[in-house]
């Protein structure tokens, strides 16, 4: 029976930590169904580190939990045969936070665990390399944001693959680019290219990722109109009026860059709520009819990560 929308791809997830419980409950609804686990890992950044822009407390619990909680998460990824990708994606990162002992606890478990790490900093990606040459690390959406210039085109990806191993593609790129100009290239195999970004096309405040406010409320959309991104270009504006100006790939551009050999794709890396991810999981990763709906993630009785709380309650974990 075929569930997948797309054969071959290599599917990103976001939400390392974040949406732990929709992608723990999926597995455990195709476990039940014996249903082989498609291609597919899972990206996130596990706060607090000295390598990354912000800092996050979940449920306020001391940092010494915290830490021992992400650890048993990622290792429960591996356990599940899901790869952990850490991110570490601050791209003006000072050298002296390279000693940061938490940073360096979660490097150690990549380096040992056959795991990948994400990163901005060329000068992070050297320290990284030094203590783990064969670690995969792959450049950042931010780096080629910020550092992407549309005249360079494949030129850039060219000098960016020269120090590392993968990359993400910048989305304005993706979208503007000329396929044909992609027809043979020999490094397509190692790029990733974003599903679903919904930003707008070329906005300047992709490159200031502090000015964009990522936080999907129900608030959001009020009567079709965007409302709470304060510095957001979308704000103010009819969603029905943005079709076709965003980042969005539809379903033809993706099959046109499966064609060409483009097999890695995320899904975007922004604050949405388990239902909204459920949905976009299905929508891209899963055929929309058809057997995939018996696949949904199906209600548990107790939480997927084991901690022991009921299926309508909160993770006692995180």
């Amino acid at each position: 029976m075929d569930i997948l929308k797309y054969e071959n791809v290599n599917w990103s997830l976001p939400g390392l930590i974040r949406n732990k419980d929709v992608i723990f409950l999926l597995l455990n609804s195709l476990s039940m169904y014996e249903v082989p686990v498609p291609n597919i890992s899972c990206y996130g950044t596990a706060l607090p580190t000295a390598w990354n822009k912000n800092t996050i407390f979940l449920n306020e619990l001391s940092l010494e939990r915290y830490e021992i909680v992400i650890f048993e998460l990622l290792h429960r990824y591996i356990s599940l045969k899901i790869t952990p990708i850490l991110k570490f994606d601050d791209y003006k990162i000072d050298k002296k936070c390279f000693s940061d002992v938490f940073a360096n606890d979660l490097l150690n478990f990549a380096g040992t665990h056959n795991s990948k790490v994400i990163i901005s900093n060329d000068d992070l990606l050297d320290y990284v390399k030094s203590k783990y040459p064969n670690l995969k690390c792959i450049a950042s959406e931010k780096k080629s944001i910020i550092e992407d210039n549309k005249k360079q085109g494949l030129s850039y990806y060219d000098s960016v693959l020269k120090k590392y191993d993968e990359v993400i593609l910048n989305p304005n790129f993706v979208v503007d680019c000329d396929l044909k100009e992609l027809k043979g290239y020999d490094k397509i195999s190692k790029m990733h290219v974003i599903a679903d970004n919904n930003c707008i096309k070329n906005c300047p405040n992709l490159k200031n990722f502090d000015k964009c406010d990522y936080d999907f409320e129900k608030k959001s959309l009020k009567k079709g109109v965007f409302q709470n991104f304060a510095n957001c270009k979308k704000r103010g504006k009819k969603l029905s009026s943005l079709i076709g100006k965003t980042l969005l790939l539809d379903d033809k551009k993706i099959r046109d860059l499966i064609e060409l050999g483009f097999n890695n794709f995320m899904l975007q890396d922004k604050h949405i709520n388990n239902v909204l991810f459920e949905e976009k999981l299905f929508s891209y990763v899963f055929e929309s009819v058809g057997y995939s709906q018996y696949f949904r993630a199906l209600p548990s009785e107790k939480c997927s990560c084991g901690c022991g709380s009921d299926k309508n309650g909160k993770c006692n974990q995180i």
